[in-house]
């Protein structure tokens, strides 16, 4: 199996990504802050990642469709999501810095 070379990767400049499964793709936001206090950034790295925006959500979520059971919510596109810190794998998709998650690593949401 070879790898690919950086003119391939070029050929990928333009052409939309798509998830696919149950995967979730999302991108991190800063929780909001409650005081005027400025912490150094090592210690407010780990809790950015807590909070995310959905921006893509895979055919295989049960949960675009709405509801299943009584306690099942819906996780749809700008939703914003609690996830834990260990959720994910990073990527770039458009020079933007997105995770790319399981459904069912989603806490909870926003309503």
């Amino acid at each position: 199996m070879s790898t690919g070379t950086n003119e391939e990767y070029a050929d990928l400049s333009g052409k939309k990504f798509q998830v696919f499964g149950d995967r979730i793709v999302v991108k991190k936001l800063s929780p909001p802050k409650k005081s005027s206090l400025e912490l150094p950034k090592s210690l407010t790295d780990a809790a950015d990642w807590k909070y995310a925006k959905v921006l893509q959500v895979g055919p295989a979520c049960h949960r675009t469709k709405g509801a299943t059971a009584d306690f099942d919510v819906p996780i749809l596109k700008n939703d914003i999501v609690v996830i834990p810190d260990f959720a994910g794998s990073e990527m770039e998709v458009d020079g933007e810095a997105v995770m790319i998650i399981r459904e069912d690593e989603v806490i909870g949401k926003f309503s």
